[in-house]
């Protein structure tokens, strides 16, 4: 039931690098993770995180279905309580992750949560965020939560924007 499974790939140029994303499968879930690749090496350096303790109010994006739109790709997924959508796009060599939420009450936290999987990624990419905040968690964990995650009336949608882009070139 916890196997992890790699169903999809796309590779984003970024000067002389590529930055790569894999999605995989665990528990139903998808789950992407960023890497750099560089002289037919790859470089994992974040992973999304998506561990919680409680199922039906997960603090990171649950999704399940993805479409490959060409230039785009859309992710959604719902819980009992809240529908999730990402579109992922190249813009001026970031990848840019543009996430919705749904909610039909309020969930006890939102954000987009990654394992830092490598001490190099502060050298190698840069991280940019929209309508949230970036905390790092030590080394282990960066977590981008939206600013606005208080709505006054429920159903209410929140999103938040992030970009990636390299910074070696």
């Amino acid at each position: 039931m916890g196997e992890t499974v790699t169903f999809f790939s796309r590779l984003f140029s970024c000067g002389d690098h590529s930055l790569e994303l894999e999605f995989h499968k665990r528990r139903g879930q998808i789950e992407h993770r960023v890497s750099m690749s560089t002289d037919n090496e790859e470089h994992p350096l974040l992973q999304s995180f998506h561990e919680c303790e409680d199922e039906t109010q997960p603090p990171s994006p649950v999704f399940t279905e993805l479409l490959d739109q060409n230039e785009t790709l859309f992710l959604t997924g719902a819980t009992t309580l809240a529908h999730w959508s990402m579109s992922i796009e190249m813009v001026d060599e970031r990848i840019v992750f543009d996430v919705a939420c749904r909610m039909k009450a309020q969930l006890s936290i939102l954000e987009s949560a990654y394992q830092i999987l490598s001490s190099r990624y502060k050298e190698t990419i840069e991280v940019v965020v929209e309508d949230a905040d970036m905390r790092e968690l030590g080394d282990r964990l960066v977590r981008i939560v939206p600013i606005s995650q208080q709505p006054k009336e429920y159903p209410a949608t929140v999103q938040w924007r992030y970009s990636i882009a390299c910074t070696t070139n």
